[in-house]
């Protein structure tokens, strides 16, 4: 009587530990759920805040925000910003429109301007090498420049490995 006891609260236990499980998890469905169904809603709004972002860079033109990036990855930005929007709001601290405004701006001109700081730093070091060639510093100059700052001196694992042996 004993062993169909102990059997009987060992099923009761595993039972209830896969309800909880079930229920835990029709809850993040439910909210997977609410979150893509307010992605979807918001989108077209998304699409019009890099649209308005858009605009603003490129009636601006190179003066400060490097070459403008095309419409579509800012679209794709305000999706990500969207997304990343959807998974962090909270719906206790006020309506989501304007969270997401908020985000999606964001995310847009944080993702133009990190591509404008790559193309410009990118494009100096460019510039240096071809105004430079040489001429003002003297080419052993330049050389040296390189080998210091540009190339990888430090030894290889199988240096170090035949080293140690």
């Amino acid at each position: 009587m004993a062993v169909i006891r102990l059997t009987k609260k060992l099923w009761n236990e595993y039972l209830h530990q896969n309800r909880v499980k079930a229920s835990k998890r029709a809850a993040e469905n439910r909210l997977r759920r609410k979150r893509e169904v307010l992605i979807v809603a918001h989108m077209p709004l998304a699409e019009a805040i890099a649209r308005q972002v858009w605009h603003r860079f490129t009636r601006m033109g190179q003066g400060g925000y490097g070459s403008p990036i095309e419409l579509e990855d800012m679209v794709a930005c305000a999706h990500v910003g969207l997304v990343e929007a959807a998974g962090r709001w909270d719906p206790s601290r006020g309506d989501f429109g304007k969270y997401c405004y908020l985000r999606v701006r964001g995310a847009v001109i944080d993702a133009h301007r990190r591509q404008a700081y790559l193309e410009a730093k990118h494009t100096s070091i460019d510039e240096w090498f071809e105004n430079d060639g040489g001429q003002r510093s003297g080419a052993a100059e330049s050389e040296n420049y390189i080998n210091r700052y540009l190339r990888d001196t430090a030894s290889l694992a199988d240096e170090l490995t035949n080293r140690a042996q």
